[in-house]
């Protein structure tokens, strides 16, 4: 409970900042990611970055099914107590790098790069299939 209410004081901080101050939004995303406020993402030198209210675990398999939805080739993943990575390779050859770490029993962050110098919307779509498929 007591994190709940500091994650809601908080987002109503960066709220109030990003009214304020319309070119700090990257900055604020990147701050809500990294505070573990789940539904939250940033995008920065081709890397997408997010934090998931779920298990190591359920994210890993979540990958996994949103790889395999996305017509992706698996190359490798392994996954151990604290990380996971997912290796996959697009119809255009390009690598697709999906690594997730325990920050907690129950929140995942997650990281994905697209080729060498990424690629946004991919990046965001395979988030995205990752949350539905957390949704069960």
């Amino acid at each position: 409970m007591k994190r709940e209410n500091t994650l809601r004081t908080f987002a109503s901080v960066l709220l109030g900042v990003a009214v304020m101050c319309p070119g700090c939004t990257v900055a604020l995303v990147a701050g809500a990611a990294a505070a573990g406020i789940a539904g939250t993402y940033v995008y920065t030198e081709g890397r997408l970055e997010s934090v998931e209210d779920a298990p190591l675990a359920e994210v890993h398999a979540a990958a996994l099914k949103a790889v395999d939805d996305l017509g992706f080739t698996l190359k490798r993943e392994s996954q151990d107590a604290f990380n996971s990575i997912v290796v996959a390779r697009r119809a255009d050859d390009s690598e697709v790098n999906i690594a997730l770490e325990k920050k907690s029993d129950s929140t995942t962050s997650v990281r994905i790069r697209v080729g060498i110098v990424g690629d946004e919307a991919v990046s965001t779509e395979i988030l995205s299939r990752i949350r539905e498929n957390l949704k069960g």
